[in-house]
């Protein structure tokens, strides 16, 4: 549920700062330009999500923390002119991808078929409460103190978010224990349940 919401926290900060940022490095002279860095942020993300496929899916809590906590990087970068707006949205969109997929395999491999529904219900809850935080303090920053400050607070909000998803997977080692629902499928499937506590 952090990792998500790490995710949801840097994929919304993208979704609102990507056309500010556009129009302050452009201008609104050609808004075909909106237009053709959408589209290549839509093949970067998919380019992103089809590259998890090579990553040691096994281990999605580690992969998609660190992920994660990467994805404002090229964000903060861009921001503050330090990387091209293009590229730093592009890379930004393609962690996006791939960090998506990782989380929803960590989700997929821990939720029981009996509970995947509700539980996947209940991360969504969470990661929409993230969206409309991030989406309300990055209006509230940029008026105070301007894009590339707004970008970073919220940046670091969500690398602050996958560390400790991160750090969590430690302290808690049965949030990684991927055979659990496995074994939970199993005992349903021939008839019988382990009793819950």
């Amino acid at each position: 549920m952090v990792l998500a919401l790490s995710l949801m926290v840097a994929t919304m900060l993208l979704v609102v700062s990507w056309q500010p940022m556009l129009l302050a490095e452009y201008g609104d002279d050609d808004v075909r330009l909106n237009g053709l860095v959408l589209l290549l942020m839509s093949l970067s993300l998919a380019a992103g999500a089809a590259c998890a496929r090579w990553v040691h899916q096994d281990r999605p809590h580690v992969w998609g923390a660190l992920l994660s906590m990467g994805i404002g990087l090229p964000l903060v970068l861009a921001a503050h002119g330090v990387v091209p707006l293009v590229t730093g949205l592009v890379a930004a969109e393609f962690l996006i991808g791939l960090g998506g997929v990782l989380s929803g395999a960590w989700c997929q491999l821990m939720f029981t078929d009996a509970n995947r529904n509700s539980m996947f219900s209940a991360v969504t809850v969470v990661t929409l409460l993230g969206s409309a935080l991030t989406t309300s303090s990055f209006g509230w920053l940029w008026d105070l103190w301007g894009i590339p400050a707004a970008v970073s607070v919220l940046a670091v909000f969500a690398l602050v978010l996958a560390a400790a998803a991160l750090v969590l997977t430690r302290l808690l080692p049965e949030s990684a224990d991927f055979t659990w629902a496995v074994r939970q499928n199993e005992d349903a499937a021939r008839g019988r349940s382990e009793p819950s506590c």
